[in-house]
């Protein structure tokens, strides 16, 4: 297997593992766990596991101000994980996984006004499409999950200001995006821990919930972050972002074929116009040349 063909298959891989993360979360609070309890366990299991693999990469770390801004992150990150959790309890997991996914619309404006990227009048237009895409999966009033709908935006807002801090750190900070990872899913253990000591975490779980959230944990993120940052080596940026489409449409398979779940048909075209959306925009972003000759 050529290498570019391999990174191809290790990020397509990673974006499927990250669709699972609705499922296996699902699936934990059936079997009697609770979304505070996973989200500590993310950051608990995940952090350290993040760091271990860093480490055996022998990745660089920056200074300690390097060091402190990536940590700074774990904020958004921990929001992106409440949003998400409280989201799955609440609501059917397509709906969540859908409206979560319209971040790469944000981060397509956000760069446009904080990088001076040219959205150009093409761009325009995919983001019109995005952004009715966005319309249809939320449905109309009478009939939404407004809650749902809620913590989907939230996490996806939150998502897209990572990527966008993200990008300026691994950029101008010079730090690794795998040590940024760990950072980044390490500090939130700074707010988490006085917390579970003042509230309590229910880990009196049985074996199949320790499984999912296992699942919920490796599966959903330790395993595909390592995946995704070697792909990237191997295929390149602008291929791993297309590819990433893969991980809404896993979502929603799973919640079908799994949950049992089902979206209308209008949501899942608005469903489509997303994912349609955010591949066009990947696929202009890897060819900058053509961006000054949109017409």
């Amino acid at each position: 297997m050529t290498r570019p063909l391999k990174g191809y298959a290790l990020v397509l891989g990673s974006a499927l593992l990250l669709g699972t993360l609705g499922v296996f979360s699902k699936l934990f609070y059936d079997a009697g766990g609770e979304p505070f309890t996973l989200l500590f366990l993310r950051f608990a299991a995940g952090g350290p596991l993040l760091v271990l693999i860093a480490l055996a990469r022998r990745e660089q770390w920056p200074p300690l101000r390097g060091i402190s801004l990536g940590a700074s992150l774990g904020v958004l990150q921990l929001l992106v994980a409440f949003a998400l959790f409280e989201g799955f309890a609440r609501a059917p997991v397509g709906l969540v996984v859908l409206v979560f996914f319209c971040y790469p619309l944000i981060v397509a404006v956000a760069a446009a006004f904080l990088f001076g990227e040219e959205l150009g009048p093409r761009r325009v237009r995919v983001l019109a499409l995005g952004t009715a895409g966005v319309a249809l999966t939320v449905g109309l009033p009478d009939s939404a999950n407004t809650t749902g709908i809620a913590l989907g935006l939230l996490a996806g807002i939150c998502v897209a200001g990572l990527v966008v801090s993200a990008r300026a750190l691994t950029t101008t900070g010079g730090i690794a995006p795998l040590v940024l990872c760990g950072l980044m899913f390490t500090s939130p253990l700074v707010v988490l821990v006085p917390i579970s000591a003042a509230r309590g975490v229910e880990l009196d779980l049985g074996g199949e919930a320790w499984l999912w959230a296992a699942g919920a944990v490796v599966v959903s993120v330790v395993i595909p972050i390592a995946l995704f940052y070697t792909g990237v080596q191997l295929a390149g940026a602008g291929a791993a972002s297309i590819l990433g489409v893969g991980e809404p449409l896993a979502g929603v398979l799973l919640a079908y074929l799994v949950l049992s779940e089902s979206l209308t048909w209008l949501q899942l075209l608005g469903g489509l116009l997303i994912v349609a959306a955010v591949v066009v925009l990947s696929w202009q972003a890897t060819r900058p040349a053509a961006v000054g000759n949109e017409a």
